[in-house]
């Protein structure tokens, strides 16, 4: 047998759907939607130099912000050290000028009271490591600064104590709430230490 002789058909028609007017075209084109959420670096829009000429303060600290950058970037600074640049003083011009070029980048943090209301807010700028940090101080005082580095010093000089307390009782509440056996093994194992309902 000459296998050549039998070609059994092919199930597709190759050959017919091609050629002019072989194709039937979609009348309506679907494209998957462009990303509308997405938010992008636009450029401040800035006034009039004249206008910035007479922002002498926004101008001052501005120049202290990217001199502290300067430094972190040419390593003149530690990475982990921050400047504090301080906005008290200036007037409402000039700290409209510095909103308007700093921006609002994406993470932002709270400094809470013992009593829950925040004492402290900081803000990332739209440029990496320039926070705003704006609040009262424990002694009812303003507080309004830029902060240059990687994370604003605030948020790392916590109270670790009271941090390392907290966790603890947390971690006995749920213990006590989800696994009742273990928390009275856990207590019988503690002789001479009250027993917490």
């Amino acid at each position: 047998m000459n296998p050549l002789r039998e070609i059994r058909p092919f199930p597709v028609p190759v050959v017919a759907a091609l050629g002019a007017g072989g194709m039937v075209e979609d009348e309506t084109l679907d494209y998957i939607a462009m990303p509308q959420g997405m938010a992008m670096y636009q450029p401040p829009i800035l006034p009039e130099p004249e206008d910035i000429a007479a922002c002498e303060g926004a101008v001052r600290v501005l120049q202290q912000v990217l001199d502290a950058l300067q430094q972190i970037v040419h390593g003149g600074a530690p990475q982990r050290d921050t400047e504090r640049i301080t906005l008290a003083g200036l007037t409402s011009s000039d700290v409209m000028l510095i909103n308007q070029v700093l921006g609002e980048g994406e993470v932002s943090a709270q400094v809470l009271a013992a009593d829950g209301p925040p004492t402290l807010q900081i803000q990332e700028s739209v440029f990496a490591g320039v926070w705003r940090v704006l609040g009262s101080s424990p002694e009812g005082t303003p507080v309004d600064y830029i902060e240059v580095g990687a994370v604003p010093e605030v948020l790392l000089s916590g109270h670790h104590a009271a941090v390392a307390q907290w966790r603890h009782a947390e971690a006995e509440r749920i213990t006590r709430e989800r696994r009742p056996d273990l928390w009275a093994t856990y207590q019988t194992a503690r002789p001479g230490v009250a027993s917490r309902p």
